[in-house]
C-alpha cells in the first residue's frame, strides 16, 4: 500500500459516515444488550413444565433457529416492547 493509499484510507476511517456508523453499531449492541436482559430473566414460558427451555430468552432463540410456535407473536411482541423504550431513550 502506497502512502497516498493509507493516507485515503485513514481519511475515509475519519469519515462522518463511518463515525456515524460506528455510534449506531454502539448503540444497537448497548441496546440489544439491555433488551436481552429482561426475557433473560422471565420464567414463566409458554413452552410447558416438561421443557428444558427454562426462560422466555430460551423460548425465543429455539423458536429463531428452529420453528416459530403459536406463541410466536407473544414473543415477538415481548421483544419489540423491551426495545421501545430503549430506542425512544437513544433519541433524546
Amino acid at each position: 500500500m502506497t502512502q497516498r493509499d493509507k493516507a485515503s484510507h485513514a481519511t475515509s476511517a475519519l469519515s462522518e459516515s463511518s463515525i456515524v456508523r460506528t455510534v449506531a453499531e454502539l448503540a444497537a449492541r448497548r441496546i440489544t444488550r439491555k433488551v436481552i436482559k429482561e426475557p433473560r430473566q422471565m420464567t414463566d414460558t409458554m413452552s410447558g413444565d416438561d421443557s428444558e427451555l427454562k426462560t422466555t430468552w430460551d423460548e425465543i432463540c429455539a423458536q429463531v433457529q428452529y420453528e416459530e410456535s403459536f406463541h410466536w407473536d407473544a414473543y415477538d411482541h415481548t421483544v419489540r416492547a423491551g426495545v421501545r423504550p430503549h430506542w425512544r431513550a437513544s433519541e433524546a
